[in-house]
């Protein structure tokens, strides 16, 4: 895995991410929706998804999503795209004890991502947390 600097204005630097490993083995990963910066990502991660080799997948980060006010990635899994959008029910709804996220991705992409827990997924989460997560 290769680093690659900032931009000068604290954003990611989307194209030295692909030039700095153009067939990446598993996924790009692309921090994004912090409420004090990237407010353009989503035109990054536009591009990124256009210009990623087959059979890359885009991991966008959105666990400040509700506090940044700025467009989403979820439109992207939704249109099938090799994207996958975490996000995170410990910000928005006080539950940073209880470890809960969600993603939002392709069902073939959800069946290669079992494949490293042995199929758990959601069934090795904790009974409070899953009530609550349901709750919420």
């Amino acid at each position: 895995m290769k680093r690659v600097p900032l931009k000068p204005d604290y954003t990611h630097d989307v194209k030295a991410m692909l030039a700095a490993d153009p067939q990446p083995r598993s996924l790009l990963h692309l921090h994004t929706q912090q409420p004090d910066r990237d407010r353009d990502a989503a035109v990054d991660i536009e591009w990124l998804v256009a210009n990623k080799p087959a059979g890359s997948i885009v991991l966008v980060d959105e666990a400040y999503t509700h506090f940044a006010g700025v467009p989403t990635a979820s439109y992207m899994a939704k249109a099938d795209k090799d994207v996958i959008v975490m996000r995170t029910f410990s910000k928005i709804f006080g539950m940073a004890g209880m470890r809960m996220g969600y993603v939002m991705t392709r069902p073939d992409i959800i069946t290669k991502l079992m494949r490293y827990d042995g199929g758990m997924q959601s069934g090795a989460l904790p009974i409070p947390s899953l009530a609550c997560a349901t709750r919420a």
